[in-house]
């Protein structure tokens, strides 16, 4: 499709958006904080610094606007980590009593929100700018083994509780799958782990990442489009790949614009259309390169193992030819499962693959056969299909 033809489509479908709502929503503009204060919650901004200098900023919601003076009352803690590409508003970003942060804090939990290093609320550190190419040497294992550990040390420090409850969404997953595995001292604090789209392999992605593993030979042909910093796909890339994709109808031709959504999917029929320039405006939120490399290796290789440098590069980082791979049969924590039947990113054959490796820690695995990647943050059913779900399962281990 023509960039013409494709720009008049756009402002059809954001005209027609706009038409419904009346005019640009507030929240566009509001950062996570506020949010949070415009639904009447108190908010909070807290910062971390990880043993490599990153200053990542977590946000919390400390107790509930319907609190009515009991604000003093110790509250179990509720982390929730965001997916690849997003922040700590994606938990944030639909209506109150859909938004999952919101229904936490309601029934009763404190709950905090994590950012990793990159995105748009961790873009500082102790000696380097976002100008250097050294602050985006990272990928998920440094997520995993350094910011998670970090911000869930600082939760508990902050709120004097030694055991917290973990939700991470996609590459949350992955956080929790890693360093749960490979840090038992932190595994130790964890009550429950809630994997909401689970993803370890991605074998069998679809989208963004099989589209770019199958033009883009050797995957290293990425730093060259891209370089070494920043993941900032421009237009003439994100063209290729709505077309390579989704050459869909004017409707969700607007959503093929967006980065998160080639790489994760979409189901319009379960998305509210009148905030789609709120998701818009939150997202996509930043990595770096060398993430999105991360997960195109892992596409190739099937495996769930550390970022592959090649085999000298291995011998250096790792002292092995091979990158070590993340035992996930090793988890100890008590886990459930949320997983779409037509999810792109977490697809159900790779879930499958994960399933008998983690099955003595699984407690429920429920599988939502008409569920996308993205239902599960912002989908129109995903408080009776997801979130009190989980309230109830908490119930349990309280």
């Amino acid at each position: 499709m023509m960039a013409g033809s494709r720009a008049v489509l756009e402002v059809v479908l954001v005209t027609s958006i706009l038409a419904v709502v009346g005019s640009v929503d507030p929240e566009v503009h509001m950062d996570a904080i506020e949010l949070i204060k415009s639904k009447g919650y108190p908010a909070e901004r807290h910062y971390v610094t990880t043993p490599d200098g990153y200053i990542l900023q977590m946000h919390r919601i400390p107790y509930s606007k319907n609190a009515n003076g009991s604000s003093n009352i110790t509250r179990p803690v509720f982390f929730l980590q965001h997916g690849l590409l997003c922040s700590s508003t994606n938990w944030l970003t639909n209506l109150a009593n859909e938004s999952f942060a919101f229904i936490l804090s309601d029934a009763g939990f404190d709950v905090w929100m994590g950012n990793v290093r990159g995105n748009t609320y961790s873009r500082n550190h102790t000696h380097l700018t976002v100008h250097d190419k050294a602050f985006w040497n990272f990928s998920f294992d440094q997520h995993s083994l350094i910011d998670l550990p970090a911000m869930l040390t600082k939760t508990m420090e902050i709120s004097t509780q030694n055991k917290l409850f973990y939700a991470g969404h996609s590459q949350g997953t992955i956080m929790g799958f890693a360093g749960f595995t490979a840090n038992k001292t932190l595994a130790d604090h964890i009550t429950a782990f809630f994997a909401l789209a689970p993803v370890t392999t991605v074998k069998d992605v679809k989208g963004l990442f099989a589209a770019v593993e199958y033009v883009y030979k050797p995957l290293e042909y990425l730093f060259n489009l891209f370089g070494e910093g920043e993941f900032s796909p421009n237009d003439e890339f994100i063209d290729w790949a709505a077309d390579y994709i989704c050459p869909l109808d004017i409707e969700i031709e607007e959503l093929c614009r967006d980065v998160i959504f080639l790489i994760c999917g979409f189901d319009v029929s379960n998305i509210n259309v009148t905030r789609i320039p709120v998701y818009y405006s939150h997202t996509p939120a930043g990595t770096s390169v060398k993430n999105i490399v991360h997960y195109a290796k892992e596409m190739k290789s099937g495996k769930f193992r550390k970022y592959d440098y090649g085999t000298e590069g291995n011998l250096k980082a790792y002292g092995t030819r091979e990158p070590p791979n993340y035992n996930t049969s090793e988890l100890s924590v008590p886990t459930a499962l949320f997983s779409g039947g037509h999810d792109w990113l977490a697809d159900p054959d790779d879930v499958a693959r994960l399933v008998p490796q983690i099955k003595d820690t699984v407690f429920n695995h429920t599988n939502i056969s008409y569920y996308e990647h993205l239902d599960f943050i912002w989908g129109l059913d995903a408080r009776y299909k997801v979130y009190d779900p989980i309230i109830e399962m908490t119930k349990k281990f309280l």
